[in-house]
């Protein structure tokens, strides 16, 4: 008798990224092989990109983390997704050890990177401190979600993380 071994991908963390890449992603799943020989790779659209086995997670090591490439480079290698707006929709999987299994049921969403045109500060008297003015768009959401108006915003100076006032 010959034996099979079922496997699935089944949830994909973060959903979305900025379209210049690399976003550190997590698959997890249900028996998800291990890397053995590190031959592993998450595909976007069909471009490949290495992925290592995380023994170390929560769920009993069946996870699977890897860097999502950049649209551009997916564009480049005519990789295959979707145009939704101003999104791109791409389907990812996973290729334990050059294994090729289609995994159409997940997908990550490149969203346009924010831009920042200038800054601008200004000295508040009464209390020494500074007032700091970004001026762009596409600013990201909450855990550099896709963008989100309705979003608390906040605002990254070094390892400080402030909360800001949307203009």
């Amino acid at each position: 008798s010959t034996a099979i071994a079922f496997w699935a991908a089944v949830a994909l963390e973060p959903l979305s990224g900025p379209a210049a890449g690399n976003t550190s992603i997590r698959l997890s799943g249900v028996d998800l092989p291990p890397c053995d020989g590190g031959a592993c790779a998450c595909r976007f659209g069909g471009v490949a990109v290495p992925a290592s086995h995380s023994p170390s997670d929560a769920d009993g090591g069946r996870g699977v983390r890897c860097q999502a490439p950049s649209l551009a480079a997916l564009s480049a290698a005519a990789a295959s997704y979707s145009s939704v707006g101003s999104l791109a929709v791409v389907p990812v999987s996973y290729t334990p050890d050059g294994l090729v299994v289609s995994s159409e049921a997940l997908t990550f969403t490149y969203f346009p990177s924010p831009a920042t045109h200038n800054l601008s500060r200004t000295l508040l008297p009464l209390t020494g401190a500074h007032l700091l003015t970004v001026h762009g768009e596409r600013f990201l959401g909450a855990n550099g979600s896709v963008p989100d108006a309705a979003a608390e915003p906040y605002c990254r100076v070094g390892r400080a993380v402030v909360r800001a006032t949307r203009l």
